[in-house]
């Protein structure tokens, strides 16, 4: 008994040492998930700035200091038709087109150089649509402004919808005031947000 107790003390105790070591790390460690999820490429000119449809708010401003800094001289964007949940809240009709329209003419974006395309459901939606626009315009090159967690799944989507179309894709962040990357999993809007955005990359990548 004495021999089979000690056959099992060394396992237990290393099993212990790593359980308090990732405990005592985790501010390390668990950062790991959503700094993976972020992508933030250096910007170069191109010939357009594409920004898919949600969380406009954080994505059309950082579009704009790209416009603003010469990085392009086109915007093509993407809109969802349903009712913003904030203006609803206020018992105002407002939808994310409606949203996405006032904020480009808030960031000073010259009507012009926007090109805005049909009502999408979702990111691959949003990519098939711009590869028209890429088709009819001869795009060459584009930056992709997103947000955070939405950023790898994006790229990907993008890149896998533009595949053999000479468009070159850089992908630029748009921080989230609203999304604390370095302690994201301390509250519970942080963990569905995380969990939700890994749950969906497995379905892009088994579906399309």
């Amino acid at each position: 008994m004495a021999h089979v107790r000690k056959r099992w003390l060394l396992p237990l105790s290393a099993a212990t040492a790593v359980l308090v070591v990732l405990v005592l790390t985790r501010s390390m460690w668990l950062q790991w998930p959503a700094d993976w999820l972020v992508i933030n490429e250096r910007p170069v000119q191109s010939d357009v700035i594409v920004v898919p449809s949600g969380q406009v708010h954080a994505r059309i401003p950082k579009a704009a200091e790209l416009i603003h800094q010469g990085y392009a001289q086109a915007l093509f964007v993407t809109a969802g038709g349903d009712l913003d949940q904030t203006f609803l809240l206020m018992g105002m009709r407002v939808t994310d087109r409606d949203v996405l329209v006032r904020l480009i003419a808030r960031e000073r974006i010259p009507p012009e150089m926007v090109t805005m395309g049909p009502h999408v459901p979702s990111t691959f939606a949003d990519a098939v649509v711009f590869r028209d626009y890429a088709r009819a315009h001869h795009t060459q090159s584009a930056i992709l402004v997103t947000s955070h967690l939405h950023a790898r799944r994006a790229r990907w989507t993008y890149r896998r919808v533009l595949a053999g179309l000479p468009v070159r894709l850089i992908t630029v962040d748009a921080p989230q005031s609203d999304f604390p990357v370095d302690h994201w999993w301390r509250n519970e809007d942080g963990l569905l947000n995380v969990i939700n955005e890994y749950l969906k990359i497995g379905f892009y990548v088994t579906h399309f």
